[in-house]
């Protein structure tokens, strides 16, 4: 259950996006994880109001990929609803606890210095070993954040 203070960053990123008010608000996602050994993750994008989108991917003997671009205003507003809409559903940091080689995601809002963050099982397989699978909401939010991702980094 989000504390007081993830769910008033949430109210406000949902008002805000329903305003168009975007200046002001940045989400960065993390995917990070994985036992030694097998393929590990180290991937973020990060997506300001204005527009600007910043994205890398690290692995374990391969070249560090960055890459830098915009988002236009539509598909900008689609994606912070449907984070606005799934981050009630995701594990917040106060509870927020992972088995060893865990793969895990990270969604952090910052909104004026306010910042809420969210945690999830990143492999689907894992998080409904272990109960935590996405809801519907949440999963949409995570698809679209993970598609934003690789398409600034082909």
């Amino acid at each position: 259950m989000p504390t007081a203070a993830e769910d008033e960053v949430i109210r406000e990123l949902r008002e805000r996006t329903t305003r168009g008010a975007l200046d002001g608000i940045d989400v960065t996602y993390r995917v990070t994880g994985g036992a030694p050994g097998e393929e590990v993750v180290d991937d973020e994008v990060h997506v300001s109001g204005s527009g600007t989108v910043n994205a890398r991917a690290r692995a374990p003997a391969v070249p560090l990929r960055e890459s830098s671009g915009d988002i236009r205003a539509p598909e900008l507003r689609e994606l912070l609803t449907q984070i606005g809409d799934g981050a009630g559903d995701l594990i917040p940091r106060s509870e927020a606890r992972f088995v060893p080689d865990s793969i895990v995601g990270q969604i952090i809002v910052r909104i004026e210095g306010k910042e809420a963050s969210f945690f999830f099982l990143a492999d689907e397989g894992q998080a409904e070993q272990h109960g935590k699978a996405l809801s519907p909401k949440a999963t949409a939010a995570v698809a679209s954040l993970t598609r934003l991702h690789q398409r600034m980094l082909q």
